[in-house]
């Protein structure tokens, strides 16, 4: 067996088809004596496929994987191949484990979520102004460089030329990113499926709220480490009926990126409180209307609050 485990690590490393598809039919026999039927079963239908992979496949193709292009090398060494598989594998699990996230705008930008990335930045020290080009080495950490506003816009212009050069529709946002994602889903969006991929749910709740009901775009929030990739939908919350015709009202008050949470109380729980009260819906309704002025607004935006905590429906003074 172990003898059968070296010759398979070789034939990975260096391309050979046929010792390859030797190995698997020399360990089928372990799997069956030892129990593991399972394994057994995938073997024999992985043999099956590949022993006929000939008459399935373009013969250039088939002729190039049994010359050796089973696996990929870094570099002249024969030895050094890697498998095709697991080449796949590692380059998707890496683009899921990015920490990459740009989200920065220009120094003339005015507006809330400017003001907020400002004062989250002046908590952290930041690296001053780097004059660098593509093909420098920056020796600065990539917290403190991206902290500086000056250094992630440069790097942003880069990225959008170097992607344009390579024929990529690309969009810089002059104001606030996230709309124009969603936006730009809606213009791109047809007949095949439209996903939107991010990390923040800022991006699920605009979807939300400017998606037609004909139309239905995905929202995929990728996992990292312990936490599981996530699908949503622009009609995720069609079992909160209420709650998804005033989802920009609903996210504002309960926190989101400018706003703060409130102590004990999520948006579950508060989404489920709106639903069964309609009083709740008249507040809201308050903030729907363009002529609505401070007082009245104060007034509902009170109401709100106390009914989340359990305050009566009226109150006497």
């Amino acid at each position: 067996m172990v003898s059968t485990a070296k010759e398979f690590i070789r034939a990975e490393r260096m391309g050979d088809w046929q010792a390859h598809l030797n190995c698997f039919q020399e360990v089928f026999p372990y799997f069956h004596a030892s129990g593991h039927f399972p394994y057994a079963k995938s073997v024999h239908l992985y043999l099956q496929g590949m022993l006929q992979l000939e008459n399935f496949i373009n013969p250039s193709v088939f002729r190039r994987l049994i010359q050796g292009f089973l696996t990929v090398r870094r570099s002249a060494k024969f030895s050094c191949g890697t498998s095709t598989d697991m080449i796949i594998e590692r380059s998707l699990m890496k683009s899921m484990q990015t920490d990459g996230v740009f989200d920065g705008y220009s120094d003339y930008t005015k507006n809330i979520k400017v003001a907020e990335q400002r004062r989250h930045s002046t908590k952290s020290s930041s690296s001053s102004d780097v004059l660098f080009d593509r093909f420098m080495t920056v020796t600065t950490n990539q917290h403190q460089f991206l902290a500086n506003t000056h250094n992630k816009s440069r790097l942003i212009s880069m990225l959008s030329e170097k992607l344009k050069a390579a024929d990529i529709f690309v969009k810089q946002a002059n104001n606030d990113a996230d709309v124009l994602i969603i936006e730009t889903a809606l213009e791109k969006f047809n007949k095949n499926t439209t996903i939107i991929v991010g990390k923040y749910v800022d991006l699920l709740i605009i979807l939300t709220a400017r998606t037609p009901t004909d139309r239905i775009i995905y929202f995929l929030k990728p996992g990292k480490a312990q936490i599981e990739t996530k699908m949503y939908s622009s009609q995720s919350l069609t079992s909160y009926p209420k709650c998804q015709a005033h989802i920009l009202f609903l996210h504002a008050i309960t926190g989101c990126y400018t706003t703060s949470a409130f102590f004990k109380r999520g948006k579950t729980k508060v989404f489920k409180l709106f639903e069964k009260r309609h009083d709740l819906i008249d507040c809201a309704e308050v903030f729907r209307n363009i002529g609505s002025s401070p007082d009245i607004i104060l007034t509902n935006e009170t109401r709100f609050l106390l009914a989340i905590y359990g305050a009566p429906k009226k109150l006497i003074s």
